[in-house]
């Protein structure tokens, strides 16, 4: 009986054993599938087209009443209204100047901006401009200013009519002869070339390039964009040499055109002068530059490049370097061979005409631009259209190879003779003779 209880012990102690290792074995679980994702096959997503953004541009000019022509707001000078600017290439951009003489200028232009714009005048009716009409590659945080001038007020040569961007050439007498004098000025000697151009049986002959009747055609019409000046300023943008040109355009009635360049006359350089009837002109277009190119031998046009950049007012200086040929009333013309360099002293007491002027440069025959390279002066006569007396004439040459020319020449006897006449005999190169001849007024010395 005793031994029962132990075996019940023992018995539920085993069933304890059995039932904590049952508890102790995770159970079988059924293995869920595991659901895959399907291969999709990647769609184009269509690109919505590019649409590029109109184009805003802005410009700000001034106008200006020019009254002496000069191209520089004087004091005094009122700003002018109703002066129309347009800014290209855009569309909507035609402002006109308010009473403040301002035109604000904001445009439009579909698409991208494709071109830098330009500022150019529209309309000026009633006025010429005295400064470019045109501004390129404008900032349109910058004030660009354009001077005007009244019609009424800027010649009084019938020679000239007003035109679309200034005074122009009026034909009103034909032209009979172009005569040009060219000179290379620098560190070396200086070149001096001239070429006289006359008219026959109505076509205009040059002595190297023979019938030249269109390129005078198109010089007489590059004359226009003139307006009024008061004195002569230039850019020289060489570094050690420039070019000096004078050009004479004789008219059948008698009175001549006289054009001045110091440096280039080609556009980007200084601007080209024009003296008719005592006023004097100024245009900075570089037409005038062009045309006179045109009339260069193929060798002498080596010597220059159109390739300059626009024309800047800014660079312009005041010139050093004028000659008597546009300080002088309009009556003096002719002498183009000695306007560059002649200096000149009237003594009406003594009745002597005495001065200097240079001829024959040491190496200009290499650079035969003209059928005339000059090569010495035979002789100088003055006096009146009844009587011319020879002068004593005297030559040095420069350590620089060019040749002075000194004269002493009498006056005529009355001492109240207004103008001298001159004729001067020269010899080229090539053995050819021509005579230039003007007149000089003595009652402005």
């Amino acid at each position: 009986m005793a031994q029962q209880p132990v075996k019940q012990l023992i018995g539920l102690f085993i069933f304890l054993l059995l039932l904590g290792a049952a508890a102790c074995t995770p159970p079988t679980v059924e293995q869920i599938p595991v659901r895959e994702t399907p291969t999709v096959e990647p769609t184009a997503v269509p690109v919505a087209a590019h649409i590029e953004a109109d184009c805003f541009q802005s410009a700000t000019a001034f106008a200006w009443l020019d009254e002496n022509g000069n191209g520089v707001q004087d004091e005094g000078e009122r700003p002018l209204p109703g002066i129309e600017f347009v800014l290209e290439p855009t569309a909507y951009s035609r402002t006109t100047t308010d009473e403040n003489g301002i035109a604000a200028i904001f445009a439009t232009s579909p698409g991208g901006c494709l071109e830098l714009p330009k500022l150019m005048v529209a309309q000026h009716d009633g006025y010429v401009l005295t400064t470019a009409s045109v501004v390129e590659n404008i900032d349109p945080d910058e004030t660009y200013a354009f001077g005007f001038q009244a019609e009424t007020a800027v010649s009084s040569s019938d020679l000239f009519v007003a035109g679309e961007n200034g005074l122009a050439f009026s034909s009103v007498s034909p032209v009979t002869a172009v005569n040009y004098l060219f000179t290379w000025v620098g560190e070396s000697e200086p070149i001096y070339e001239y070429e006289q151009i006359p008219v026959a049986n109505g076509r205009f002959q040059h002595g190297s390039k023979g019938d030249v009747t269109a390129q005078v055609e198109q010089l007489a019409a590059s004359l226009t964009a003139l307006t009024p000046a008061d004195s002569i300023r230039y850019t020289n943008l060489w570094t050690d040499d420039y070019p000096d040109w004078h050009i004479e355009i004789q008219l059948a009635d008698g009175r001549s055109l006289l054009l001045y360049s110091q440096s280039t006359g080609f556009r980007g350089h200084a601007p080209w002068y024009i003296m008719a009837d005592g006023q004097l002109y100024r245009q900075t277009s570089g037409d005038i530059g062009f045309a006179v190119y045109d009339l260069l031998t193929e060798e002498a046009q080596d010597y220059f490049s159109l390739d300059q950049q626009a024309f800047d007012e800014a660079l312009l200086e005041s010139s050093e370097r004028a000659t008597i040929y546009y300080r002088l009333p309009s009556q003096f013309f002719g002498l183009l061979p000695l306007a560059a360099s002649l200096e000149y002293d009237v003594d009406l007491a003594n009745a002597i005409f005495s001065g200097t002027f240079v001829a024959n440069y040491g190496w200009g025959q290499e650079f035969d631009n003209s059928s005339n390279p000059i090569q010495t002066v035979r002789q100088m006569q003055v006096g009146s259209a009844d009587e011319m007396q020879l002068c004593t004439l005297e030559s040095a040459v420069s350590e620089y190879g060019y040749v002075t020319w000194s004269f002493s020449c009498p006056l005529p006897a009355a001492n109240g003779l207004g103008t001298l006449q001159i004729a001067v005999d020269f010899e080229t190169v090539n053995e050819g003779e021509f005579t230039s001849t003007g007149q000089i007024p003595l009652q402005t010395q």
